[in-house]
């Protein structure tokens, strides 16, 4: 049951929401009442400007690194990969669904990275690729995101992972998915902002 109880650590961890910390605490704003609303590093790097995005960046990543790379140290070589499948997606849950803000939360990419950064890092590398080339043709961070968030179960399925790693790939990038459902409506009505890579803090 060591599992649960690490399933629970990383949904708690992925509820902290550390780009509403971080305005708040830097500049006394809140960021999910800025610009796009959403709580990730994007709109902070738009708000705060891009080195504030990048802390945040960091921090997402880390709250699905943690619990993961605890529980694969924890269970050693006793794996039982339906068990790190639940572990893998709780933080991803609580960053989208946290429950310090009401089950409401961020689009879950970069934490989605940190949890398979150390379980499958070539599909975090790979992954990063058709992200870098939609930003750079379409200028879109949600494109990217959502295409990243793609890639990576269909890294998996290409390279015969476990069918449990597989299936927490598809979840995790169905809920990315979900997540992205107003940028979706914002790009076909043609009011999704473009990133511009002279981002400076907004007044």
């Amino acid at each position: 049951m060591a599992w649960l109880w690490f399933s629970i650590f990383g949904y708690v961890l992925g509820s902290i929401p550390f780009g509403k910390i971080l305005s708040s605490v830097v500049y006394g704003i809140d960021i999910s009442s800025r610009g796009s609303g959403n709580i990730g590093a994007t709109n902070v790097s738009r708000e705060l400007g891009l080195g504030w995005g990048v802390v945040t960046l960091i921090l997402d990543m880390a709250k699905g690194w943690i619990p993961v790379l605890a529980y694969l140290s924890y269970i050693s070589t006793d794996q039982d990969s339906w068990a790190l499948s639940f572990v893998a997606v709780a933080p991803v849950l609580g960053h989208q669904f946290s429950i310090f803000s009401g089950l409401k939360g961020g689009k879950g990419v970069a934490t989605s990275l940190g949890v398979w950064l150390p379980l499958n890092p070539a599909a975090v590398i790979t992954s990063l690729i058709p992200f870098i080339v939609c930003v750079a043709v379409w200028r879109y961070i949600s494109i990217g995101s959502m295409a990243l968030s793609i890639t990576v179960p269909l890294l998996h399925y290409l390279w015969g992972e476990e069918a449990a790693i597989f299936t927490a790939s598809v979840f995790m990038a169905l809920l990315i998915l979900y997540k992205h459902k107003s940028n979706i409506a914002r790009i076909l009505k043609g009011d999704e902002p473009r990133w511009k890579w002279n981002t400076q803090r907004k007044s």
